[in-house]
């Protein structure tokens, strides 16, 4: 695996990721992180979540690490990227097997409460990429 930035955010348990409303507002979300055997930096989210709808409008990303309930560590640095919205069934098995190889039962007993519980819309992957200062410094923050 790389030394990247974006892959080490991969290796924190938490990560803080922000997206953008077309206002430019940021909301920030504390989620589960991983990399796939093949380098990908992948996040899980509900079909229909804030997350997807935001992204949809604008991929610009900021990531941190961060504890479980987003407060980001003093020694972190945010990382700029973008996300992609990937719903093929290859994706989603690349991206459920590394989750579940980094967060094991927890991932597991998560996944089945939302298959058999209230969140039934199916998931998605996003697949991250990092951004340079400059492509970040170019995208405004409501497009």
């Amino acid at each position: 695996m790389s030394t990247s930035p974006l892959s080490a955010l991969a290796a924190e348990s938490y990560v803080l990721l922000t997206t953008f409303r077309q206002s430019g507002e940021a909301v920030s979300t504390p989620v589960w992180i991983a990399e796939s055997p093949d380098g990908q930096v992948l996040v899980t989210t509900g079909t229909s979540s804030g997350k997807v709808k935001r992204i949809r409008n604008n991929p610009r990303i900021e990531l941190v690490a961060c504890d479980a309930r987003g407060g980001i560590r003093g020694d972190s640095a945010p990382v700029q990227a973008r996300a992609e919205i990937v719903s093929d069934a290859d994706t989603r098995v690349v991206t459920d097997a590394a989750l579940k190889a980094k967060y094991g039962i927890q991932f597991t007993a998560i996944r089945l409460a939302n298959k058999f519980g209230s969140k039934k819309s199916g998931s998605v992957a996003l697949r991250l990429s990092a951004v340079t200062v400059d492509e970040g410094a170019r995208q405004p923050a409501g497009s």
